[in-house]
C-alpha cells in the first residue's frame, strides 16, 4: 500500500509504503523538489533515484489507476513547491 502523507519531522510531504501483511513501513520518501521521477512499464511503474540515500527506487502497481493517483500526488506536491519558491 502506498500513500502520500505529511511528514512532520521534515515539514514536507512524502510517500509511505507499508506492508500489506503487518502494516509496517517499508519505505518513507520525502517528495523531492527536483524533477527526479519517471513513469515506466505502461503506466504501472514510478522510478527515481533517491538523492538522500543515492539509491534507485521503483514502485510497481497492479493497476494503472493506483499508479496514476500517486503520480498526480507527486506532481501536485512538486507544483506546490514551485509556487512557494
Amino acid at each position: 500500500h502506498v500513500s502520500c502523507e505529511y511528514m512532520e519531522q521534515s515539514d514536507s510531504v512524502g510517500l509511505v509504503v507499508v506492508s500489506e501483511e503487518d502494516q509496517q513501513p517499508l519505505l518513507v520518501h520525502r517528495i523531492s523538489r527536483e524533477d527526479i521521477y519517471q513513469r515506466q512499464g505502461g503506466d504501472t511503474i514510478i522510478t527515481w533515484t533517491d538523492p538522500d540515500i543515492h539509491t534507485d527506487i521503483a514502485l510497481s502497481f497492479q493497476e494503472a489507476m493506483g499508479c496514476n493517483y500517486i503520480w498526480e500526488q507527486i506532481s501536485s506536491v512538486q507544483h506546490t513547491y514551485k509556487k512557494s519558491d
